[in-house]
C-alpha cells in the first residue's frame, strides 16, 4: 500500500508528534508499504537517524502530489490540503488527531476540522470521550505505540547498578523542559521542586529539552540541584531517565504524553497531572499505576508518599509497564492495526 503522512506546513522538528509519524512510517516501511512523510521544508528532527527515502518534498500545488492509496492528516494545519487532495476520494483519507491544539487553532476552526469528513483517528481516550464523542463524531483509537525493544536494550547496563526501591531521603526528578507553550506548565516544575527542597527532601531534578534553558528559567533554577541535557540522542534520554525516581508531568491539552511513557519503561513512577487533557490518563490510573494531582501542593504530597514507601514505588512501577506493554503496545503492534484501522477492518 501507499501511503502518505501529509505534514505540510506543520513539518518535522524535535517534538514527540514528529517522533511519533517518523516511527510509525518506518515499522509501516517494514511491513512491506510504500511510504511517503509529505514536506515542504527541510526536516529540523535530529533525535534519532531514519531513512531519508521516507521524505517526499512538495510543492504547494496539491494536483501535483504523488499519487497514493491513503493519505493522513496529521494535524490542524493540514486538513484542508488532505481534503483537497484530489487524487483520492474521501474514504481514504484520514485525520490522525494526536492533541487538542487550542495553541494553534481556534475552537471552531478545530471543529469544522474534525467535521470535515475525515476517517478520525485518534491517540488517546480523553480525544475520543472529550473531544470527538462529546460532538458526536465517530472515531477509532490508534496509538502510536512505545520502541520497547531500543528501550529495554539500552536499559539493561544501566539499570544493574541501580538500586531504588529503598526508603527516599532525597528524591531524584524528572522533567521535560519547554516553555514555547504555555500548556507544558514547566513553571509547576519549578514550584514543586522548590516545596520539596524546603522541606529537605529533595535530591536533584533532571531536565532535557531541545532548546537551552532561558534566562528567566536558569535565575529560578539557580537555587535547585539541576542537570539539562540538550536535544538527546535516545541512549542519552534513557539514561536520564534512568536515574530518576519519579518523572513528573505537568503538562496539559496532551494528545498521548509520550516522555513519561519512556521513563516508566525506564523505572520511573509516574506523578501526573490529574486532568482528562494531561495525555497520561490511559496508562496513568490513580493508586495503580501512578499518582495523580490538581495543584502543586497535592504533588509533593503524592512525591513524599513514594518516598516512604518502596513497596507502593515498586508495585505502580510494575503495574505502569504492564499497562505501557500491554495497553499503549509497542509501535509494531501499532503499525499492523494502522494498517487495519486504513482498510476499513476496525
Amino acid at each position: 500500500m501507499d501511503i502518505a503522512f501529509n505534514l505540510v506546513k506543520c513539518n518535522l522538528g524535535n517534538n514527540g508528534g514528529s517522533q511519533s509519524i517518523i516511527r510509525m512510517a518506518c515499522a509501516l516501511r517494514k511491513l512491506g508499504h510504500n511510504i511517503n512523510i509529505l514536506i515542504d521544508r527541510p526536516s529540523r528532527f535530529t533525535w534519532f537517524p531514519f531513512p531519508n527515502e521516507l521524505l517526499k518534498q512538495v510543492g504547494k500545488y496539491i494536483s501535483k502530489w504523488p499519487r497514493y492509496d491513503k493519505i493522513i492528516a496529521t494535524g490542524c494545519s493540514t486538513v484542508w490540503d488532505t481534503i483537497e487532495y484530489p487524487h483520492l476520494w474521501l474514504g481514504n483519507k484520514f485525520y490522525w488527531v494526536r492533541g487538542y491544539e487550542s495553541w494553534a487553532m481556534n475552537e471552531h476552526d478545530l471543529l469544522m476540522g474534525y467535521r470535515s469528513g475525515l476517517n478520525i483517528l485518534v491517540n488517546s481516550e480523553w480525544l475520543q470521550r472529550g473531544v470527538f464523542d462529546m460532538y458526536d463524531i465517530d472515531s477509532r483509537i490508534l496509538y502510536p505505540g512505545l520502541p520497547v525493544k531500543e528501550i529495554e536494550s539500552s536499559l539493561s547496563p544501566i539499570r544493574k547498578s541501580l538500586d531504588k526501591w529503598g526508603v527516599l531521603d532525597k528524591v531524584i526528578i524528572g522533567a521535560l523542559y519547554y516553555v514555547d507553550k504555555e500548556t507544558k506548565r514547566f513553571s509547576d516544575v519549578i514550584v514543586i521542586a522548590n516545596k520539596l527542597q524546603k522541606l529537605g527532601k529533595f535530591g536533584k531534578l533532571f531536565l532535557f529539552g531541545d532548546k537551552p534553558i532561558d534566562i528567566k528559567y536558569l535565575n529560578e533554577l539557580s537555587n535547585i540541584n539541576h542537570e539539562f541535557v540538550l536535544r538527546p540522542n535516545m541512549i542519552e534520554k534513557i539514561s536520564l531517565m534512568s536515574q530518576c525516581d519519579i518523572w513528573l508531568s505537568t503538562s496539559i491539552n496532551e494528545g498521548l504524553h509520550i516522555p513519561p511513557m519512556e521513563a516508566g519503561l525506564c523505572g520511573c513512577n509516574l506523578v501526573a497531572n490529574g486532568l482528562a487533557s494531561s495525555g497520561t490518563l490511559d496508562y496513568a490510573e490513580e493508586e495503580v499505576t501512578a499518582k495523580l494531582f490538581i495543584s502543586c501542593e497535592i504533588a509533593v504530597e503524592n512525591i513524599l508518599k513514594y518516598m516512604d514507601n518502596p513497596d507502593i514505588r515498586l508495585e505502580h512501577s510494575n503495574n505502569l509497564k504492564g499497562c505501557l506493554l500491554n495497553k499503549i503496545g509497542s509501535v509494531e503492534d501499532n503499525a499492523k492495526k494502522f494498517i487495519t484501522l486504513l482498510e476499513g477492518e476496525l
